[in-house]
């Protein structure tokens, strides 16, 4: 994962064929006005596993690309850290279904459906 989002958005990804997680530490600049965790910094970290997750199964010539996304925020996350889970739905040829979960201190705090695209990487 070398990929210039890492040196500003450290994550810590643990990837496997069947399910794949990550880490956030949450710093104070990802907080919203209200004390939370801005919802922008809560789809970065989703989208990001999601995408690292679906690309493990596909040669170096070859990137994934979020084609769509559904949000559905349920709860406030007001923690030091997040946690995700992410896991195939599908994987196609053309679509790859992914859903991932967001926790904050165990509470589901976010829910997410996407659809991957692999596609040729570029130079």
């Amino acid at each position: 994962m070398d990929a210039k989002i890492y040196e500003i958005f450290p994550l810590d990804i643990q990837l496997d064929k069947d399910q794949s997680t990550a880490a956030l530490e949450i710093k104070e600049h990802m907080m919203n006005q209200y004390g939370i965790v801005h919802g922008g910094v809560i789809t970065l970290f989703a989208d990001t596993l999601m995408g690292e997750h679906a690309k493990q199964f596909y040669d170096d010539h070859t990137a994934v690309v979020t084609g769509q996304m559904n949000t559905y925020f349920i709860n406030p996350a007001q923690s030091s850290s997040l946690y995700a889970e992410a896991h195939f739905i599908k994987k196609g040829r053309s679509n790859i279904v992914i859903e991932c979960s967001v926790f904050a201190d165990e509470k589901k705090v976010t829910h997410f459906n996407a659809i991957f695209h692999p596609v040729s990487k570029l130079k």
